[in-house]
Formats: structure tokens, C-alpha cells, sequence
């Protein structure tokens, strides 16, 4: 028994001139095996843009799709959905840009679009951004001949629905979501913040919905019920893991009952299909599906072909999950493929037959199949290939990039092996074997898949020895990382740069985050200890030499163990004082990005605190030289600016490794922080050495008020020699371990969300943003301001919160259907104008001159207004074509001289005012109803007077009545206009001031939960620093307890700004409002002349 072979089969190719495709029974045969439920991923575009490349990270590892005429298909295990099965359908490229053959009508390519769209259950567009993005989308031309081609109803059932639903609509319920990839796009960061807000939605980037200009976009919109775009940067190292993540999670195919279909199902679809397509009548969707539910049914063989997939004996292939779990990659011996063929193909065929069938011919061998198709595949690599690998080790590699550029090459697409290898590595351009041998790490060559898969050379053993499973542990919002990533790269001449892939990876996380730092001497084994905090083994870097291996600041974003909803970021920086390098600028840089970046700075050591280990710890008196409190304030911070910093630096931990002697002092046993307190203790006096002495513990002290001590014993006892990453837990101390599972207990429990200034709290995209604008401020030459950064922050976040915001009004607004009465626009505006501020308060933060809101406010405004106009146009247009239809009537009556007699005029009046009444008891009118009726009788108003004089069987006094009578009924009409148009303006100016009042009270309520958070963080500042006062007085240093003291009472001053928070936002809110009535005031008067 045999897993589905994990090679690419021929499914379809170009028939007989004007015939319909040629199907392969192997293929088939493959398809037909595929339990329920199945998923099926198809992608169709021109040529080279990348449609095999996606594929092939959707497969896994095992044979790339080839660059032939013709559908291919890949039957391999759903990786992140266990028991489903996953089928990829890849067409052959239709011409592109620039090809001889791009203007000849082919009707193989719409056969394939056909057969595609039908088979499918998620429809993929691939195309290059060589033109605009809307050009790129009318290049898809084969889309506009789908309503000749595919009809969901028989021809008499379709003039019985005609009236009642049209044929796009009727489609809609079978064809598949439609998700554009947009390969090397590169869009405006607004338009790409407007299409993340949306969820990726297609409309949000086409913008107006499309004219007649735009037949592709209409069609597309019209025929498809879902409608996503994601956009690749240049080889994937941005937007892939996002569309593949979105294609995987996806609904399997279900019929037209809408319960899940299997492979037989498919199967028989594709051979119905096939032979419809022979002729030049539509396609009858509905006959189709159900000829081929009730074929599957039929179908014989299909429960001994399904267990090809769900017997016992198989386990599902694992190459794929390792790639999208984390797991170990290796999968199930793909090398085995040939074997695994022919027990997939186990009937009376001979080898050679089976072989045959599966290259897709009846004789062929599939040499002659690939030189038919122009693949030039050499002779020792031919039955590894087909197997899944390459005559390489690189070969396992060959659907995560590795190798992708030989695959690439076979392709026809243009990406390389480095882009290939940033969309999974995230990197920057070094593949990630490439990483670790640069950081002297010896990665076994049976480890290569898995650390290409994002996982670690032993993750199956580490999370064995953990007790987590991946099911067991939640994933954080945005990309998982399978293994640390590079944040900050230090170049060869020390200058620090930002590494993009892990910029993408922050820029992902919604998150707070809670970050940990750790910095200290080079090779104390800092990596460690981060590692044991993931609840992993290995990930970081580890060191076998004497060399430094962690160059710059490695970053590993991971759920958070004990808070919900958090994710934990973990950062390795570069160890200190590392003789190779020479350069204490740069490891003073490192030292303070470490600072500024974490929750929590650990600090680790090796031996004892004592004035060496306190001397290398030196940084921290130079702070002041790398970081500003605010701009201006020379070379130098003064005392007051200094003594700031503690309400924004991390809380410390001292981790001191090795340690071997007895925690005991005056006669008496003493805790592991007092042992801290004690080194750190200050010498009385002023003079030069006792200056030297103090410096850096004062600046501790100083600085983390709030500290913690950890002292650990050697891993392993005198007689023992290894790392204890390297050795098994029963190998280690008690001890140790001990102290390991304390130490990381108070880090995880004790370490708080990532905080900036006045208690905002830092997700991982406005981390990223952090991150981004310390690097810039210090690439430079300049020195990092605090305050600076945080009002950059601000800026750049509450501008991104208002598009956000606008966003979210209009999908909302976008649902009214129009024309709509002035009460049903009223209800829409106000909800979503609601969740639009929601979503403003929601992300902004310090807007404190409202200046953001406001804008919003007059956008939100604006947007409101042209819905209006909309609303009364369609309204205009509605009721106009409404008493077309109505007068029809009336107006055949004229014609044919009905009125030209006796008694004509009171008939005439009878028409009209039935005329009238039915109008009236019309509904879906819209706002412009008595307007237009108005103007509809103001109209006809010459006719009804010849119609009037006509009338000889009424006096000349009675024509006159008559004639007073009609122009009072139009007086009185024009009356009902006028009242219906200020209702309207009244409903509106009222609007306009409910939307002012609830913005009001949002910005409110927002400026006094931030004035509270400003509270916290203040009283969390004057507590540590009473504390640190409190110790100093116990150790006898009154004089610096009283410049605490000066300290403190500037911290109270600060808490008792923030009490007046209140009474200013009363004070501007009144502000405000005036400044509202005036303009709702203005507004109302220029609207009544």
C-alpha cells in the first residue's frame, strides 16, 4: 500500500484542433483516490509569473511542477488541515507582455480557465506587475467569454428565470473565490495599510467600482463570490506567507448541495467537462455537477482507490507540515517515489505501463514527454526528479528554494534562488545554511530540511523533552517563526542596519508584546538561557569555540506562556568586549538598542559580582551619551533629564553563571538580590577612586530601581565535561536546572508588556516602528530622543488609525443600497460612523491637539455628503424611470386620441391621479420622491390644458374651474417638495450633530484613559525610586536619599499635571463644541439659501 505519488501528473493537454482537452488516465486515477473532503488550489496567468513557484511552496517537498502545455496536477496531504486532502492544479501560462502569439486567439487557454474554475474550490490569478495593477487585471481577457461558455441552467430553465436573476448572479453560487497574486508589486505604504485594513479585499485597490473601460474588473466582480488581492514583493520575501496561509485555509470543495465532494467526484466533473468542451454550446454547470455526483456514487472502485490514501499502512506525508508547523521536515522517503507509483497505479499494468501513464502518454516514455514539452532534464537526474529530489542534497530543498532556481529555470519563472530563500527565511539575502556557518554552527547535513522549513536541527526531540505539541501551542497572530531571525545586522565596519524580513515579521503581530533582552560578555552563554525561556532546547545560536556567534541583535517571536494574547519577543544581542572586534562604540550602540527595546534587560555573567564583572557593566554610565530624554538638551543630559529615564528603562536582572561559592554574609545566609544589593552598596566620600567606585553602581541604582538577582551552579558536577545544551537533562545538575526553571518563572510572570511614554503599550507593529526609528536616528550619527520617538510614533499611527478608520466607514457605508430614504441613511452613518471612531481610539493614542480626529471628522463628513448626492441622484433617476413606466398608459390613451372627446378631461384626470397613486404607493423611492413627481406634473402640465380645451362637453366656466383646480393641486405639490427637501436638510444638520457629540465624548474618554496610564507609569517610577531612597537611608547615605528625594518630588509634581488632565479635557471639549455649533450653524444657513 502506497501514499499518492508526490510527483507533478499530466491532466489535460490541447486536443484535436477545434476539440476540447485530452485527459490522462493516470492522472485521473490520482484525482479519483482523494477522500473527502478535498481542497483544490488552482492557478492560471501568463507566462513567468510565478504560478509553479507558488504551487510548489504550497506542496512541499517533492516534484516541482514542469512548464508544459497542459494541466498539471499534485495530490498530496492538506499540511495544516489533518484527514483533508489537497490537489494542485497548475494551467500552462497564457502569453504574455511582449509574446508573438499574445494577440491569437487560443481556445485551448479558456478550455483550461474552464476546466479550472469548475474543478476548483479557491481560483488563483498570477500575474507580474509589468503594467498597472488594473492593466495587469484586463490582461485576464478570457474571463469576459465565461458567460458563453459556462450557463448554470438548462436553456429552458433559463427563460423561465430570466426576469428574476441573471445569469453572473446564478454563477456566482458555483464558481470559486477569486484571490489575485500580484507578483513585484510594489504599492504606496497608504494604499497597502487601506488593503491590509480590508482584509485584502479587491475593491479596496481598484478604488471607483469599474466602468465600461475595465470589461475584465466588471466580469470579475459580477461572476465571483469572493474577490482577494495579495501582493508579492519581488521573489515572495513579502505578501507569500499571507496568500499561502489564505489558499490553505480556504472551505474544500463542496457540489451543489454544498457538502464536501471527494476525488471521484472531481474526477468524473473533469470528464464531462472535457467532452462538453468538444462542442460550441455552453456548458450546463448544474447537469454537469449532478452527472458527476451521481457518477461518484456509481463508482466501484472509489472505496479501494480512497484507502490508497487512508489506509493504515500510509502515514500522511510530513514535509509539508514541518514547513507550516514546525516540525521536522523530513517527510515519508520520497526517494521511493517509482515504488510508490506503481502501487498507486496497481492493476494489470507491467512497470513500464505504469511508467508510461504516469508521464502522461500512451508510449512515451517521460524523456520523450519532457523533449516534447521543451524540458531539458538531464539522464541521472531524470528518476530523482521524479521522485522528489535532485542529484543534490540541495535537491530536498527544491520547493523551499534551496534549489528553486534550477526549478525556476524549467519553469520559465524569474525568481531566484535568493528571493527564493528570504520568502521562508525571512532574511536578507543569506540563505539560512549560510547564517548559521557565519555564526559557527556545524548543521548536519540530515538537519539541512528542517532549518530550512523554519524549524531546528532536534524541534521533534526538544518539544518531546518540553512536553508541547504544535497542536498544543497557539501560534501569535501574524508569522510564526520556526527559529530566530536576525533584527539588527552589524556590518563589517560596525554600522547597524535593520533587517527587512524581521521587520515584516513585527509588522504582522497585533499583539502587545513583552520583550526580553539579554546582553553581556561574549561566550557566557546568553543564547542559552533564551532558548530555555522559548521552552526550547536549541534556537538561538550556540557556540562551540571561543569565538563570538551571535553578531548584532537575533530576534524570536513566540506565544507568550503565561499571558493570553501576547506574544513573547526574545532578543540576542551580540556579546561584549569581544577581542576581535576592537570597537566599544558599537557594542555600546548594542548595549543601548538592548535597553531601549526590552521589558525586561538581563544581564548575564559568568563567576562572581564583583568589580570586574561591575567594570564591564560599565555601559550603563555612558548612557547619557546615547540617549535623549528630549531634543535640545546639549551634549549631555542635565540631572533632571537623567533621572527620567527610570520611568522608561526595562527592569534588570542580574544572571550570574558558574557561581560557585556559599550565599552567606556576616555570619548568617543572605538571598541571591541581597547578595546583588550588597555588590553594588556605595562608598561614602568624593574623591577621585571612590568617584571611579561608585559610577556605575550609582548609575544602577539609578537607572532599575526595580532588579533581581539570579546566581546559578555549574551545569555539570567537577568530573563532567559538555555544554548543557548539549547534554540531556539527566546529565544535568539539580541544581541548575533549578535555577534555570526560577529564573525563567520570574522573567515570564514578572516582565511587562512593552511600554513607551504616559503607559502606551507596544504591539508588534509599532515595536517594529521603534525599532526603525532608533536604527535611522543612529545610522545618522544622531543620538536617540525618547520623546522624539514618540511623538514620531504617535504621528505615524494615528494618521494610520484615521485611514483605518475611513476604511471601516466605507465597507460599511457601502451596504446601503441606494436609493435609500433619508431615516435608513441616518441609521448607517450613525452605526458606522460609531465603529469608525472605534476604530480611530482603538489604534491612536497622545492625538492631543485632536488634530488627527478632527481631520477624520471632516472626512468622515465629506464621505457622508457624497453619499448623499449619490443617494439623491439615484433617487432622481429611480423615480423618473418609474413614472415612465407608469405614464405608458396615459400616454397610449393620447396617442390614439382617447381624450380628444366628450368627457375626455375627467378621463384624463382618472388616468393621471391613478397615475399618481400608484407612484405613490411605490416603494424604494429614495429622498427625491415629491421632487420629481413635482416636476413630472409641472411637466405635463400643457398637455392636461389641451387636453382640457379639447373637451367640449364642459361650459367655458367649468373649463375655467377645472383649470384653477389643476394649478392649485400643482401649488400644492410643489409644497410637499419644498417639506420633503427640509426634512432632509434638518434629518442631515442633526446627523452632523449627533456625529460631533459622539465624537466629543470618545475623545474624551480617550485623553482620560491615557491621563490614568500616565498615572500608573508615574507611580510605578515614584515607588521604585522611595525604594531605592529607603535602601540608601538604611546604608547610611543620607545626602544622595535627599536628591532622591528632589527626584521623587518632581515625579509627584508630574502626577499632579496628569490630576489636571480631566479639567483640560473639559476645557477642550467645550472648546470644541463651540467651535462644532459654529460650523453646524454655518452649514444650516448656507444650506437654506
Amino acid at each position: 500500500m502506497a501514499a499518492p505519488p508526490r510527483v507533478p501528473l499530466l491532466l489535460a493537454e490541447p486536443g484535436e484542433a477545434r476539440g476540447g482537452p485530452r485527459l490522462f488516465q493516470a492522472a485521473l486515477d490520482a484525482l479519483r483516490g482523494a477522500p473527502a473532503p478535498v481542497h483544490v488550489v488552482a492557478v492560471f496567468g501568463p507566462r513567468g509569473s510565478g504560478k509553479s513557484f507558488l504551487l510548489d511552496q504550497l506542496a512541499g517537498p517533492g516534484g516541482a511542477f514542469p512548464c508544459s502545455p497542459g494541466l498539471w496536477l499534485r495530490c498530496c496531504w492538506h499540511p495544516t488541515q489533518p484527514g483533508h486532502a489537497l490537489v494542485l492544479l497548475d494551467a500552462a501560462g497564457f502569453p504574455a507582455l511582449g509574446d508573438e502569439e499574445e494577440d491569437e486567439e487560443d481556445p485551448w487557454f479558456l478550455q483550461l480557465l474552464v476546466l479550472q474554475l469548475l474543478l476548483a474550490s479557491v481560483f488563483v490569478y498570477s500575474s507580474g506587475a509589468a503594467a498597472e495593477p488594473q492593466e495587469e487585471l484586463e490582461r485576464l481577457t478570457y474571463i469576459r467569454a465565461l458567460p458563453r461558455r459556462l450557463r448554470l441552467l438548462e436553456a429552458e430553465e433559463e427563460e423561465e428565470e430570466e426576469e428574476e436573476e441573471d445569469e453572473g448572479s446564478l454563477l456566482r453560487t458555483v464558481l470559486p473565490p477569486f484571490i489575485w497574486s500580484l507578483h513585484g508589486a510594489a504599492a504606496a505604504p497608504e494604499d497597502e495599510a487601506v488593503l491590509e485594513a480590508e482584509d485584502h479585499e479587491l475593491w479596496a485597490a481598484l478604488g471607483p467600482p469599474p466602468g465600461p473601460e475595465a470589461p475584465v474588473a466588471r466580469r470579475v466582480l459580477a461572476l465571483f463570490p469572493e474577490h482577494k488581492l495579495f501582493r508579492l514583493e519581488a521573489g515572495g520575501a513579502s505578501g507569500l506567507p499571507e496568500l499561502c496561509a489564505h489558499l490553505l485555509g480556504c472551505a474544500p470543495k463542496t457540489g451543489l448541495s454544498g457538502e464536501p465532494v471527494g476525488g471521484a467526484y472531481l474526477a468524473a466533473l473533469a470528464e464531462r467537462a472535457a467532452e462538453a468542451l468538444c462542442g460550441a454550446e455552453p456548458l450546463r454547470v448544474a447537469r454537469l455537477c449532478r452527472e458527476a455526483e451521481e457518477a461518484a456514487r456509481q463508482q466501484d472502485e472509489a472505496e479501494d482507490v480512497t484507502k490508497l490514501w487512508c489506509g493504515d499502512e500510509v502515514a500522511q506525508p510530513d514535509a509539508a507540515d514541518a514547513r507550516w508547523g514546525g516540525g521536522d521536515g523530513k517527510g515519508d522517503g520520497s526517494g521511493d517515489a517509482d515504488e510508490d507509483v506503481n502501487a498507486w497505479l496497481r492493476d494489470a499494468r507491467t512497470k513500464e505501463d505504469a511508467t508510461n501513464a504516469r508521464c502522461g502518454g500512451d508510449g512515451d516514455t517521460q524523456r520523450d514527454v519532457n523533449a516534447r514539452h521543451g524540458d531539458a532534464i538531464k539522464e541521472e537526474d531524470e528518476v530523482e526528479i521524479w521522485s522528489g529530489g535532485t542529484s543534490t542534497q540541495w535537491g530536498v530543498n527544491l520547493s523551499n528554494g534551496a534549489a528553486q532556481q534550477d526549478a525556476d529555470a524549467r519553469h520559465g519563472d524569474t525568481v531566484t534562488e535568493e528571493d527564493a530563500t528570504n520568502a521562508w527565511c525571512g532574511g536578507d539575502g543569506d540563505a539560512q545554511w549560510d547564517v548559521n556557518t557565519h555564526h559557527g554552527d556545524a548543521v548536519k547535513e540530515e538537519d539541512e530540511v528542517e532549518i530550512w522549513s523554519g524549524g531546528t536541527a532536534t524541534q521533534r526531540d526538544v518539544t518531546a523533552r518540553c512536553g508541547d505539541t504544535p497542536e498544543a501551542v497557539p501560534r501569535p497572530k501574524g508569522r510564526a517563526m520556526g527559529a530566530p531571525q536576525c533584527l539588527v545586522q552589524n556590518g563589517p565596519n560596525g554600522k547597524l542596519s535593520l533587517n527587512p524580513g524581521a521587520l515584516e515579521v513585527l509588522r504582522g503581530i497585533r499583539q502587545p508584546v513583552v520583550v526580553v533582552a539579554i546582553a553581556g560578555r561574549y561566550r557566557t552563554g546568553k543564547s542559552f538561557l533564551l532558548n530555555r525561556l522559548a521552552q526550547r532546547h536549541t534556537g538561538f545560536p550556540l557556540g562551540h569555540t571561543v569565538q563570538a556567534h551571535t553578531k548584532g541583535i537575533w530576534m524570536w517571536c513566540l506565544p507568550h506562556p503565561r499571558r493570553a494574547d501576547t506574544t513573547l519577543v526574545l532578543l540576542d544581542t551580540e556579546g561584549l568586549w569581544d577581542p576581535d572586534k576592537g570597537d566599544n562604540g558599537n557594542d555600546a550602540w548594542i548595549f543601548t538598542l538592548a535597553l531601549l527595546l526590552s521589558s525586561t534587560l538581563v544581564y548575564n555573567s559568568t563567576g562572581t559580582i564583583d568589580q570586574q564583572a561591575l567594570e564591564t557593566l560599565g555601559l550603563v554610565s555612558e548612557l547619557t551619551d546615547f540617549i535623549r530624554m528630549r531634543a535640545g538638551t546639549g551634549e549631555r543630559a542635565g540631572e533632571a533629564e537623567d533621572s527620567e529615564f527610570v520611568r522608561f528603562f526595562p527592569d534588570f536582572v542580574w544572571a550570574v553563571r558558574d557561581f560557585t561559592l556559599e550565599l552567606r554574609a556576616d555570619e548568617r545566609p543572605i538571598s541571591e538580590d541581597e547578595y546583588l544589593e550588597r555588590a553594588l552598596m556605595l562608598k561614602p566620600g568624593y574623591g577621585r577612586q571612590v568617584v571611579a567606585y561608585n559610577t556605575t553602581r550609582q548609575c544602577i541604582r539609578n537607572y532599575f530601581p526595580t532588579r533581581k538577582c539570579f546566581v546559578f551552579p555549574p551545569p555539570v558536577g567537577a568530573e563532567q565535561r559538555g555544554r548543557p545544551e548539549e547534554l540531556p537533562e539527566a546529565a544535568l545538575q539539580p541544581g541548575f536546572l533549578e535555577q534555570v526553571e526560577r529564573f525563567c518563572q520570574h522573567v515570564l510572570v514578572a516582565s511587562r508588556p512593552k511600554q513607551l511614554q504616559d503607559g502606551v503599550e507596544l504591539n508588534g507593529r509599532t515595536f517594529g516602528t521603534v525599532v526603525t526609528s532608533y536604527l535611522e536616528t543612529i545610522s545618522s550619527g544622531r543620538v536617540p530622543c525618547l520623546e522624539g520617538t514618540m511623538a514620531a510614533l504617535a504621528a505615524s499611527e494615528n494618521a494610520a488609525a484615521a485611514a483605518e478608520a475611513l476604511v471601516e466607514y466605507r465597507r460599511g457605508m457601502q451596504d446601503v443600497v441606494l436609493p435609500a430614504e433619508q431615516h435608513e441613511l441616518s441609521e448607517a452613518h450613525n452605526r458606522w460612523l460609531q465603529q469608525a471612531l472605534a476604530v480611530f481610539h482603538h489604534r491612536a493614542f497622545r492625538d492631543r491637539d485632536q488634530q488627527q480626529q478632527l481631520k477624520l471628522m471632516e472626512e468622515l463628513q465629506a464621505e457622508y455628503g457624497a453619499l448623499l448626492q449619490q443617494n439623491e441622484e439615484a433617487s432622481r433617476t429611480r423615480c423618473w424611470e418609474l413614472l415612465a413606466v407608469l405614464a405608458r398608459p396615459l400616454e397610449a390613451n393620447l396617442a390614439q386620441g382617447a381624450y380628444a372627446q366628450p368627457g375626455g378631461y375627467h378621463a384624463y384626470q382618472a388616468d393621471r391621479q391613478r397615475l399618481v397613486d400608484a407612484y405613490r404607493e411605490a416603494p424604494n423611492k429614495g429622498t427625491k420622491a415629491e421632487e420629481m413627481l413635482d416636476k413630472f406634473l409641472e411637466g405635463r402640465k400643457a398637455e392636461a390644458e389641451a387636453v382640457l380645451k379639447a373637451d367640449n362637453a364642459l361650459t367655458e366656466v367649468e373649463k375655467q374651474l377645472a383649470d384653477q383646480k389643476q394649478q392649485a393641486e400643482l401649488l400644492g405639490q410643489a409644497q410637499k417638495a419644498a417639506e420633503e427637501q427640509n426634512k432632509q436638510l434638518e434629518a442631515q444638520l442633526a446627523d452632523q450633530e449627533r456625529s460631533y457629540q459622539k465624537s466629543l465624548r470618545m475623545m474624551e474618554d480617550k485623553m482620560q484613559a491615557e491621563a490614568l496610564k500616565a498615572q500608573e507609569e508615574i507611580k510605578r517610577a515614584m515607588e521604585a525610586k522611595m525604594q531605592e531612597q529607603e535602601r540608601l537611608l538604611k546604608q547610611g547615605f543620607s545626602e544622595r536619599a535627599k536628591l532622591l528625594e528632589d527626584e521623587v518630588a518632581s515625579l509627584r509634581k508630574s502626577l499632579q499635571t496628569q490630576d489636571m488632565v480631566g479639567h483640560i479635557c473639559k476645557t477642550l471639549q467645550a472648546a470644541l463644541k463651540t467651535a462644532c455649533d459654529i460650523y453646524i450653524a454655518h452649514n444650516k444657513n448656507k444650506a437654506l439659501k
